[in-house]
C-alpha cells in the first residue's frame, strides 16, 4: 500500500497486518518533525512501537486508532509532542487510568477518543479525564460542558 502523503501529512492506515510494524514506520516516516498531521489507523502498533513519536514534534492531530496499544507511557517521548490538539486512541487495549498517563501530559490536547478500549468500562473515567486534562473540549464525540 502507498502511503497517502499531503505537504504536512503522512496516512499510512492499513487493511491488512504488516509484520515488524516499528521497521515499517521508521522507513515511511522519513522527515518527522515536519508532520503536522499523521494517521496510523489499524496498523497492529503496540505500546513498545511508539518509540518514534517522540520525533513527531510539530504534530497537531495523531490518529492510532484501532491498533494493539495497551498504555501511552512518557518514556515513549509523547509529552514532546507540545502541538498535539486531536489524539484518536480508540478501538485499542488501553485499560487503566495509567495507560494515559502520557496522554495526560498534552496540555494543547482538545479533542481525544477512547471508545472501544476496556477503559471505557471503568465508572466515572470520563469524569476523571476530564477533571485531569482541563483543556480538553471533546471526548469521543461528547462537548464538554463547563460548569
Amino acid at each position: 500500500m502507498k502511503p497517502n502523503i499531503a505537504a504536512n501529512a503522512l496516512d499510512i492506515q492499513k487493511k491488512k497486518p504488516q509484520p515488524q510494524t516499528d521497521i515499517f514506520l521508521n522507513k515511511k516516516i522519513v522527515a518527522p518533525e515536519k508532520l503536522k498531521i499523521l494517521v496510523l489507523s489499524g496498523n497492529d502498533i503496540i505500546t513498545d512501537e511508539l518509540e518514534f513519536i517522540h520525533k513527531c514534534t510539530n504534530l497537531i492531530k495523531l490518529d492510532l486508532s484501532h491498533n494493539h496499544i495497551s498504555k501511552v507511557p512518557v518514556k515513549v517521548g509523547i509529552d514532546k509532542l507540545t502541538k498535539l490538539q486531536i489524539l484518536y486512541l480508540h478501538n485499542n487495549k488501553i485499560e487503566n487510568a495509567g495507560g494515559l498517563e502520557g496522554v495526560f501530559m498534552l496540555q494543547k490536547l482538545v479533542h481525544l477518543t477512547i471508545r472501544d478500549n476496556p477503559i471505557e468500562r471503568l465508572p466515572r473515567i470520563s469524569h476523571l479525564i476530564v477533571n485531569v486534562m482541563q483543556g480538553l473540549k471533546m471526548l469521543g464525540e461528547r462537548v464538554i460542558q463547563v460548569e
